[in-house]
């Protein structure tokens, strides 16, 4: 397949996933949520400009865990429309809208079968630990991939690419981890106290 074709295919999905998530802002208090936490993961990217260390797959993850997938994905969104302030726009911006679709439904997943809020005991912990883990790779493999075969064909390039960049992945998987583990608990906590007022508590898949 060549870089053309991967790049057609990247926007395509990008677009499918904007219009996907768009479907779950379907009221002020969510839209309001939304805004704010996808401006907040921003504004946190702003201020620390270190590529390895972000909110938006946090964010991502526990507003999905909470509120549905759609939604997840429309904060996520929000954050990388944001960042792009200072970050800038390019192939990669159409690939992070693919991964942050990716982290949003691996946050559902983990909320499946779990009517609870409440995520500070040992076991609901060591779930977000691996779901947070888990995510950060799918988001890097997503982004780095889909970048490089958007710029050249597969080959030893985009083999050496995600070699060179395995150093990245660990810091970026090892602080979103601590991060998702430290800040997730409370998040999560206060999203579940926000969703009887959205739409009678309903959650969007």
């Amino acid at each position: 397949m060549s870089a053309a074709l991967v790049l057609v295919a990247g926007v395509l999905l990008a677009i499918a996933a904007w219009a996907w998530s768009a479907r779950s802002i379907d009221g002020s208090a969510r839209v309001a949520i939304v805004a704010v936490l996808g401006v907040t993961a921003a504004s946190f990217n702003i201020v620390v400009p270190v590529p390895s260390i972000e909110a938006t797959t946090t964010v991502v993850l526990c507003t999905a865990l909470a509120l549905g997938a759609r939604t997840g994905a429309a904060a996520g969104l929000v954050a990388i429309v944001a960042s792009s302030v200072t970050g800038g726009i390019g192939v990669w911006t159409v690939w992070q809208v693919v991964a942050v679709v990716a982290v949003a439904l691996i946050g559902a997943t983990l909320s499946i079968g779990r009517r609870s809020d409440d995520w500070y005991g040992p076991m609901r912990v060591g779930l977000l630990a691996v779901g947070a883990f888990v995510a950060t790779l799918a988001w890097d493999a997503i982004t780095t991939a889909g970048s490089m075969l958007s710029i050249a064909p597969p080959g030893q390039t985009l083999f050496a690419t995600l070699l060179l960049g395995a150093a990245f992945t660990v810091t970026h998987a090892a602080f979103t981890t601590v991060f998702t583990v430290l800040g997730g608990p409370p998040l999560l906590h206060a999203l579940g106290r926000a969703r009887p007022r959205l739409d009678g508590g309903r959650v969007t898949a």
